[in-house]
């Protein structure tokens, strides 16, 4: 069973998170799309500090 998602958790980065569990290597996202994703979640960023970091 996979973790359920945290309370203060947004639902789109739970979706990232599920996309990792994903049982088939080559239907996950790599970390060059999740790094992607994550700058155009630009509404999180704020509320997540060290996502400024990524280059």
């Amino acid at each position: 069973e996979r973790l359920k998602r945290p309370d203060k958790c947004p639902a789109n980065i739970y979706a990232i998170m599920s996309n990792c569990w994903l049982l088939t290597p080559k239907d996950r996202a790599s970390f060059k799309e999740i790094v992607e994703i994550l700058r155009k979640e630009k509404s999180i960023l704020p509320k997540f500090p060290f996502f400024n970091s990524l280059r």
